[in-house]
């Protein structure tokens, strides 16, 4: 009997080691698997976070949405799960992804993307509001955007539409500049050939750096944006200072220390981004009117005064436009949040605690938000970018106001164009 017994817890045990032995071998083919399978198509190693390289090449790639002749190292991934930042809402990597990829020759840079996307959409005026992808330089990396009242001769946002539409900042792009874009049976594919006259860096070379941002904008429905998705920081059109770099190599060339990304520029970090402050700009108070937490103001800036065209708070932004100022007094101690809604123009907005633009405090596209503000009286400005102008609606938000004041009186000095509605929910803004 105990013989049996021992027999038989031999058996068991081997028994345990076989099963033991065979599903360690079935971990490790599953884990090869994935691990195989999560590789994609790159064939090196996966660049530092914020570098993008592009390879030299003899024979430049033909611009024509065909991109059969790229090789699938190298690539930048930008999803939802990879990207900096996001904004809008993503169902699945098929919503909307990019795999992008670039190359250089004495005479271009080349960038091509294979574009994933469920709904291709091309039914607007404003490129940047349908399935599009923004490729973003700053050709000196010296994370200066604006020289006067737009981009400086280094800097560009090349926008490429799904129906190859091509734009550079949503203007017409320069001689020599070309897009194509193919269809895709999961969405599409885009090249780009930009000269490289238009990085103002002299001759290109093996080693050098230039600044570069990609963004990938998903329209759904064939309204405005619905999602934008960017590879580093918060926005291709300006922030460049949390770009990344696209880095220049050259396969069969090892670069020297000498042969620098900055070799032949011209120092410009200390280039002032914006006009130079004039102490004789200050917005006109006189007209302000008073807004208060909880109210809405609907109006319009076209025919308004335009007296002030930069904003300490925000030095690269050309706000050449007019603009209307609205009087805050801050209770104390409550959060303060400020929105635009209604737009149909580029319109930002700015807050003062004087009458100087130097004493500017924040400054949004479409919304700020004050914690814990100061006691006092601030000035809510409405100015166009670059000269624009148009119709809008503010709301301002208090949502830690304990007690929100009564509807005020209408007074004969108001004017009857901007309409004060109180409202205590905040407003979403239409424009994204």
């Amino acid at each position: 009997m105990t013989l049996r017994n021992t027999h038989m817890a031999v058996r068991a045990m081997l028994a345990a080691l076989w099963i033991g032995a065979v599903l360690a071998i079935l971990s490790l083919l599953v884990v090869g698997q994935s691990t195989a399978s999560g590789s994609g198509p790159e064939l090196t190693p996966t660049p530092a976070p914020g570098v993008f390289y592009s390879y030299r090449v003899v024979s430049p790639p033909q611009i024509d949405g065909n991109l059969g002749e790229w090789p699938g190292d190298g690539a930048l991934l930008l999803n939802r799960d990879t990207a900096f930042s996001l904004s809008g809402t993503f169902d699945s990597i098929a919503d909307a992804a990019a795999t992008c990829w670039s190359q250089w020759d004495d005479d271009a840079i080349y960038v091509a993307c294979a574009v994933q996307d469920d709904r291709l959409i091309a039914d607007s005026v404003r490129i940047w509001e349908d399935d599009t992808v923004e490729l973003a330089f700053d050709g000196h990396n010296d994370n200066v955007r604006f020289c006067g009242s737009g981009f400086c001769p280094d800097d560009h946002l090349y926008e490429v539409r799904v129906d190859g539409a091509v734009r550079d900042n949503d203007g017409a792009v320069a001689a020599g500049v070309v897009g194509a874009v193919g269809r895709q049976p999961d969405g599409y594919g885009l090249e780009m050939r930009i000269p490289v006259a238009q990085f103002d860096t002299g001759a290109l070379a093996a080693g050098m750096s230039l600044g570069f941002n990609l963004g990938l904008i998903d329209d759904d429905d064939g309204g405005g944006t619905d999602g934008h998705l960017f590879w580093r920081g918060y926005s291709t059109y300006s922030q460049p200072e949390n770009f990344g770099d696209l880095v220049l190599l050259d396969p069969f060339v090892t670069p020297t220390a000498t042969r620098t990304a900055t070799a032949t520029r011209t120092p410009t970090r200390t280039a002032t981004p914006s006009p130079s402050p004039t102490p004789v700009q200050t917005i006109d108070i006189s007209a302000a009117l008073p807004i208060d937490c909880g109210e809405v103001a609907v109006g319009n800036t076209a025919g308004a005064a335009d007296n002030v065209n930069w904003y300490a708070c925000a030095p690269g932004w050309p706000e050449n436009g007019p603009e209307n100022v609205y009087r805050f007094t801050a209770p104390g101690g409550v959060t303060v949040d400020a929105l635009l809604g209604g737009l149909s123009e580029d319109l930002d907005l700015f807050v003062l605690t004087g009458v100087s633009p130097s004493t500017c405090i924040a400054a949004g596209d479409t919304s700020v938000s004050l914690p814990d503000l100061a006691a006092g009286d601030y000035y809510l400005v409405i100015d166009g970018f670059d000269g624009a102008s148009g119709p809008y609606r503010l709301n301002v938000w208090c949502p830690l106001d304990p007690s929100p004041q009564a509807s005020p009186t209408p007074t004969a000095t108001v004017t009857p164009q901007p309409r004060l509605l109180r409202l205590y929910l905040p407003l979403v803004s239409a424009r994204p």
